[in-house]
């Protein structure tokens, strides 16, 4: 995500070394370099409210966000003005709203109940698609 901050050009090297499998020639390495494109720190766009949704949306959902869905989701915060304490509560019910909803717990969410019954760290009953028992391993 691009951010507000001016923090400099990161840099780090990556390096390949030999496989037993194959050969490799040359360069062995090569150095990545991060450009960072701000001058100065500014504010941070987490502060501000179509940011935050569509982060949500990104995070969430792995998609950007439908115009009249981000507006709706947007639309949460207009009547808090500048009162933090009204913006906290919306953040969280905003947060909430998209843990819950029905794109995530069919899409996102079910990788996570995937590696929970495949590696075996979910014990009980499981109501995806319909009861059952969770295996004990």
């Amino acid at each position: 995500m691009d951010d507000s901050y001016a923090e400099g050009n990161e840099s780090f090297t990556f390096y390949v070394e030999q496989s037993n499998a194959a050969t490799l020639g040359s360069p062995a390495a090569a150095t990545i370099t991060i450009t960072d494109n701000e001058t100065v720190n500014g504010t941070n766009p987490i502060d501000t409210a179509s940011f935050f949704v569509r982060q949500h949306y990104l995070d969430f959902l792995n998609r950007q966000p439908d115009q009249a869905g981000l507006d709706f989701w947007v639309g949460n915060f207009t009547p808090c003005g500048t009162d933090p304490q009204c913006i906290e509560v919306r953040r969280i019910n905003v947060s909430a709203a998209f843990f819950l909803s029905i794109e995530f717990q069919q899409t996102g969410y079910l990788v996570e109940r995937i590696y929970k019954s495949s590696y075996g760290d979910a014990t009980g009953t499981s109501t995806f698609p319909a009861t059952h028992q969770l295996p004990c391993r």
